[in-house]
């Protein structure tokens, strides 16, 4: 397998899961849906500390695949909110949060999207365009989706 053309995607649980191995194995992109996240310190993304002992120590490690080809999605309401934000900001995701329904694509060149919402999987047809900028899809491919 050319592991450098693989891309990886999870959501909740899978969404660490799926950071996590694009840290170990260079690949293509890696894109969590609702994640990742794998510590308990929502509240430390706001400048509070959080203690190293509640922080899993992959979100530390070295990664394989660059921060530029690492993307994250959250929703502002999601219990876990906080934890995914600051795992964002500790494995160093590029750009601020953005909000994709208040700025169009390509969001400032933001790896790091969010939606006023919930722990969604970020499946619909309303997050294409935020799927398309992650996902790289060609303009063709977009104007043939969005024709059917």
């Amino acid at each position: 397998m050319r592991w450098s053309d693989v891309g990886l995607t999870g959501y909740s649980h899978g969404a660490s899961s799926s950071i996590r191995w694009a840290k170990k194995q260079r690949v293509w992109r890696a894109v969590a849906r609702s994640g990742p996240r794998d510590n308990i310190c929502g509240s430390a993304y706001k400048g509070q500390t959080c203690p190293d002992a509640v922080i899993s120590s992959w979100l530390d490690e070295p990664s394989l695949t660059p921060p530029e080809n690492l993307y994250g999605l959250t929703g502002t309401t999601d219990s876990e909110y906080g934890d995914i934000v600051f795992a964002m900001e500790r494995m160093k995701f590029v750009g601020a949060l953005v909000d994709i329904n208040a700025m169009p694509p390509p969001y400032n060149g933001s790896h790091r999207l969010q939606i006023n919402g919930g722990h969604d999987p970020f499946t619909g047809k309303n997050f294409w365009p935020a799927m398309d900028v992650v996902w790289a899809t060609p303009a063709e491919d977009i104007a043939y989706a969005n024709s059917h």
